[in-house]
């Protein structure tokens, strides 16, 4: 069967409500068994929320979708087709730019769905706002990797609860400055923190703050024991790397760390858990004064150290380092 993807601009402009519902309406997405991805944005340029979350009713796609990209949307509200868990075969969904979006669909509930991309939808405060009542293994059973970027008022994946997503490899979130809690992620292989607070840190470390050392330090890490790629960036608060956060990063490959003007140090026991680190990359710090520790990345590989203006490498601190 010959497979579907659809590309549709939402434009209207100055046409008639009516008539824009009933163009959608004709549309009958919903009847189009082979149509597996749509993507729908509205023109920026033209203002008529009203009608967008009846255009949008009446865009309903069949069951068999695996892929939706919403951009644009203007209400503060979803059709029910897109709350309601209709979409057994959803791989992936992405909505950017939905300013007003105040909750999401069931999301937890799409049992194949694998990536989540959320961008710059600006009131929205948590991704799941209901109680998570069905069983751990049930909630976002295939969820694999997530993207959260510029959601300047997200403040938590759920409210008021502690979960957990089993199957998740990657996270990236970028300029969320309001988020302070995730859920846990014991499978998590990759993840990049850029513009973040310290409680987010504190909430992906999985740590209990009253336990650890100075609060401007990662946390410890002991939830991440599958991680291999680390890329901090862009947090103005951070002084070090905890301790006890590094020594459990054991499978660690690669370790970048840039724009992070107050860190001073890396804790040189720390470093020691890090039997499996082959690259390091450290840029942009300019307070970071020491290497003390390095002797014990006996994997290391690669070492870029660049626009570090008090760096100063002492006598033993590279002791135990081969050249590959």
């Amino acid at each position: 069967m010959l497979k579907l993807c659809l590309r549709l601009l939402v434009e209207t402009g100055e046409v008639p409500s009516s008539i824009v519902l009933e163009i959608a309406w004709k549309a009958n997405l919903k009847g189009k068994h082979n149509l597996v991805t749509l993507h729908l944005e509205w023109n920026d340029g033209v203002n008529r929320v009203k009608i967008d979350f009846d255009v949008l009713g009446n865009l309903e796609p069949h069951r068999n979708l695996k892929a939706l990209g919403i951009k644009g949307y203007r209400d503060n509200r979803f059709p029910r087709w897109m709350m309601d868990p209709l979409f057994p075969n959803l791989v992936v969904i992405g909505l950017v730019k939905c300013r007003n979006c105040q909750n999401l669909p069931a999301l937890g509930q799409l049992p194949s769905l694998k990536d989540v991309y959320l961008e710059e939808l600006d009131v929205l405060q948590f991704i799941e706002g209901g109680s998570v009542v069905r069983k751990q293994r049930e909630w976002f059973p295939s969820l694999k990797k997530i993207y959260l970027f510029a959601n300047p008022n997200l403040e938590s994946w759920v409210k008021e609860e502690e979960v957990s997503l089993h199957s998740v490899v990657v996270l990236s979130v970028r300029n969320c400055p309001k988020l302070s809690t995730m859920p846990m992620l014991p499978s998590l292989e990759e993840l990049t923190i850029e513009k973040c607070s310290e409680k987010l840190m504190l909430s992906l470390l999985k740590v209990n703050p009253e336990k650890n050392a100075p609060s401007s330090s990662l946390p410890n890490s002991s939830s991440l024991a599958n991680l291999k790629y680390l890329d901090i960036s862009s947090c103005d608060d951070l002084l070090s790397l905890s301790e006890d956060g590094l020594q459990n990063l054991t499978s660690l490959v690669t370790l970048n760390i840039k724009f992070c003007p107050r860190m001073a140090s890396l804790p040189e026991q720390g470093l020691g858990g890090l039997t499996s680190l082959v690259s390091l990359k450290i840029s942009d710090c300019e307070s970071l004064a020491s290497l003390s520790g390095m002797r014990y990345l006996t994997a290391l590989q690669k070492l870029h150290l660049a626009r570090c203006e008090k760096m100063h490498i002492l006598e033993g601190d590279m002791d135990g380092l081969t050249s590959p």
